[in-house]
């Protein structure tokens, strides 16, 4: 049996600062999937995309909703800052097992 768990990012921030957190899980047998949200694919050194001006919360949580409905069975999400916040949207609409949130920010004044 499967055993997914999805790690969402914060903003400012990639993949890359899930890797110890992808590894643990690894090491266990989890099946571990960590997606850059949308427009966080680039070099943290590089200039962010404008396009991040005109993304919202929304977007990112339907990328990952996508993306879940394409795994064989709810995953556990955790979810770091904005992550965390996009983690408790998709709890919210039955598509997690699970969820953990790190330094979660107030979901208030940023919908």
């Amino acid at each position: 049996m499967e055993h997914p768990v999805i790690l969402i990012h914060g903003a400012f921030a990639g993949p890359w600062c899930m890797d110890k957190f992808a590894g643990y899980f690894r090491g266990r047998g989890w099946t571990c999937h960590v997606p850059a949200l949308r427009y966080h694919d680039r070099d943290p050194k590089a200039e962010p995309d404008p396009a991040l001006a005109e993304t919202s919360v929304e977007d990112y949580t339907m990328d990952l909703e996508n993306f879940i409905e394409e795994l064989a069975a709810p995953p556990v999400i955790v979810g770091h800052a904005i992550g965390a916040v996009i983690a408790q949207k998709l709890a919210a609409r039955r598509l997690a097992s699970a969820i953990v949130l790190i330094n979660s920010n107030a979901p208030w004044g940023l919908l």
